[in-house]
């Protein structure tokens, strides 16, 4: 009989497994978008759910949680784009190339802008579920919660909700 603690720590390394198999299809493949990333996770659920590392009840919720990952760091991106964009401006800066970047990140930025919008209503952290490294902040108390490392996600230890929000 496998302990609780065992049996966490095995679906947080096939947690992992996925965020590697997945990174290494996205970065080898040439769609740079959304779709691209989505593409990319289905094909390291179906892939690891055919060599056995997953039964296809886990390999959905992997997904979920991979997916909800992502769009939070997309939207973390979107933040950092406004404010980049902000920080080059062309007016304060009156440099050429510069100004050129800055219609570039406007452009990154609108799209960054566009999922980020999409992510917003999906990225519910709950108890139980797992996650990679960050801080979940209590939707009740709003106590921050540093997670260092892929794991499970524990009840609000000021308050015991449920339900967090999370930064990188």
């Amino acid at each position: 009989m496998h302990s609780i603690k065992e049996t966490k720590e095995a679906a947080t390394k096939k947690y992992d497994l996925l965020a590697e198999k997945f990174q290494k299809l996205y970065t080898e493949g040439s769609e740079r978008s959304s779709s691209g990333m989505k593409k990319a996770l289905e094909a390291s659920r179906s892939q690891l759910v055919t060599a056995g590392t997953f039964t296809a009840e886990q390999s959905h919720d992997f997904k979920r949680y991979m997916a909800r990952d992502l769009e939070q760091t997309i939207n973390e991106f979107q933040q950092l784009g406004a404010a980049t964009k902000q920080s080059l401006s062309p007016s304060r800066i009156g440099s050429g190339a510069l100004s050129s970047l800055v219609a570039i990140l406007e452009v990154s930025g609108n799209a960054l802008q566009s999922l980020g919008d999409k992510a917003k209503a999906k990225l519910t952290y709950k108890t139980g579920e797992i996650t990679s490294a960050g801080t979940l902040h209590c939707n009740a108390c709003h106590h921050a919660l540093t997670v260092t490392t892929t794991g499970h996600i524990p009840p609000c230890p000021e308050c015991e909700a449920t339900e967090f929000t999370k930064s990188y």
